[in-house]
């Protein structure tokens, strides 16, 4: 009887440990899908200039790719900053020895063309001079996870402390973002003293907030993966 009990208990215990042990692993295996989905970076084709979403560009298509070689066109200098953690930060300088730099942002998986294939152009016939940067994890920025500005506000302190140490303290600054580049930059404009302005264009609210719009997206329970 007594074995009978004890087999009885071993088997409920096996019968558990496998459930506990099995969500585990799909635990594991669903936050590493929502990883991979959100916030890794690049993905295969995201670095293409000329990847124009029909949803988004609606038919405009061609006036975007001769924008964008419009702008690629246009003589730039590879400039490099090291971010807080220790990541090669790239960008494009364009240097018109003006009084004004502006630093553009661009968007959550974009390109620094494609998002600002008008807008850099803009910010050159006003005379500015232009940093164009890749963002972390994108184009030619190291780095393998997109943080929805919580650290690329960081690497924006970067990018002034070297435009400053380039033209001088005076520099007047423009900081201008696009859609998660316009979210980065309102977070790190009041960690920024001295002449500074911002340009954020569709930024969202909050990094908990997009993440939380991206887990409904995916019809999964925002709950489980975010308290806050």
């Amino acid at each position: 009887m007594q074995n009978i009990i004890y087999n009885k208990g071993m088997v409920i215990a096996i019968i558990l440990g496998s459930i506990f042990g099995f969500l585990i692993i799909f635990t594991f295996f669903l936050c590493l899908g929502l990883y991979l989905y959100t916030f890794y970076s690049p993905k295969k084709f995201q670095s293409d200039d000329y990847k124009l979403d029909n949803q988004i560009y609606g038919g405009h298509q061609d006036t975007v790719k001769s924008m964008i070689a419009a702008i690629k066109a246009v003589p730039y200098e590879d400039i490099y900053v090291t971010s807080f953690d220790k990541l090669k930060l790239h960008a494009k300088l364009y240097d018109q020895k003006s009084d004004t730099v502006a630093i553009l942002c661009h968007g959550y998986r974009g390109t620094p063309y494609r998002d600002f294939s008008g807008g850099a152009m803009e910010a050159l016939n006003f005379g500015y001079n232009v940093i164009l940067i890749d963002e972390r994890a994108h184009c030619d920025s190291k780095g393998h996870s997109i943080t929805f500005g919580v650290r690329e506000q960081k690497d924006v302190l970067s990018w002034v402390k070297y435009a400053r140490s380039r033209f001088g303290q005076d520099i007047k600054i423009v900081l201008i973002g696009i859609s998660m580049g316009g979210a980065t930059v309102l977070m790190a404009m009041d960690k920024v003293e001295g002449n500074v302005k911002v340009i954020a264009d569709c930024p969202f609210t909050s990094p908990a907030n997009m993440i939380k719009t991206v887990i409904r997206k995916l019809k999964l329970p925002v709950w489980f993966f975010i308290r806050w």
